[in-house]
């Protein structure tokens, strides 16, 4: 018999929230910064972030999956995406919202070597193609938090 699973969803902009509550309605949902999560440390089962790192600055990305690491359970799972090349790019009027989106995507090896530097190892990793912009080929990492 399977235990109960509950779901959380976090981000930044409350628009997004609002929408993520229209498609996922059991999923509780909160307003926060991937880089200082609003959860204790080893509360979670699992992380997934499935393209939210893209937006994170590069610089910034090892200490986001750093905090990933802290809020998951030893042994915890986590299921990123990341690009299959380094690549930054901006977009002056995301969405005719007159704010300007950026991407700054760090590569498959680079997110590679920061799960691992957050104490992750990889257990299975897949190519596939997301229609986000068009046909995109992403890098899909599965990891287990060691300890």
């Amino acid at each position: 018999m399977g235990r109960e699973v509950r779901t959380v969803g976090v981000d930044f902009s409350r628009g997004q929230l609002r929408g993520a509550v229209d498609i996922a309605p059991p999923a509780a949902v909160v307003q926060g910064d991937m880089a200082a999560l609003p959860f204790s440390a080893g509360g979670f089962d699992a992380v997934t972030a499935y393209h939210s790192l893209i937006h994170i600055l590069a610089a910034e990305q090892q200490a986001v999956i750093d905090e990933f690491a802290r809020v998951l359970r030893p042994g915890g799972r986590v299921l990123v995406t990341a690009g299959t090349v380094d690549w930054r790019g901006t977009n002056p009027d995301w969405l005719d919202t007159g704010v300007e989106m950026q991407w700054q995507i760090a590569g498959a090896g680079a997110t590679r070597g920061q799960l691992a530097a957050a104490g992750f190892t990889i257990t299975d990793n897949w190519t596939g193609t997301v229609n986000l912009d068009g046909n995109e080929e992403w890098v899909f990492l599965a990891g287990r938090l060691d300890g």
